[in-house]
């Protein structure tokens, strides 16, 4: 699936159990937004890019990992010393006693030529939790942050 000028995702052979209709979008939500200002100071971000790409996966989790390509915006390019940009995951744990829903770093390669973050995500990312009618979907986006720090 492509989202011209955001994001190319791609999944397995097998992921999904039947033919499944896969929707990936760029969105900017209020509720995201809290979510990342709660957890963005963990990373050092500074800044992120002002959407979110949802990958929506309907009633189905995909059962495999899947491949995200990630186009880096202009206006995102670092231009701080030892700054870089980095791509972010939304994570949604329930521990019963306490809900979790944050964002977390993850290994992505990035290539200059091609100004985009490639990497492989875990299938864990997709919840049916956030979405109201009970839909599998994940959410990422790029961040710039401080090489190398994590608190």
């Amino acid at each position: 699936m492509i989202l011209p000028g955001y994001a190319e995702v791609g999944f397995a052979p097998g992921s999904f159990a039947r033919t499944q209709s896969v929707k990936v979008s760029a969105t900017r939500t209020p509720e995201t937004a809290r979510d990342w200002e709660a957890t963005a100071f963990l990373f050092d971000a500074r800044m992120r890019t002002p959407y979110e790409v949802r990958i929506n996966t309907g009633r189905a989790r995909s059962a495999k990992d899947f491949e995200i390509t990630l186009e880096v915006p202009a206006a995102l390019l670092p231009t701080c010393e030892g700054c870089e940009v980095n791509l972010f995951a939304q994570f949604f744990e329930d521990g019963g006693e306490e809900v979790l829903d944050s964002f977390e770093l993850v290994d992505a390669s990035y290539s200059a030529k091609s100004q985009t973050l490639t990497a492989t995500l875990s299938a864990d990312l997709f919840t049916h939790r956030r979405t109201k009618d009970a839909t599998f979907e994940a959410i990422v986006l790029l961040g710039v942050r401080q090489r190398g720090e994590v608190r």
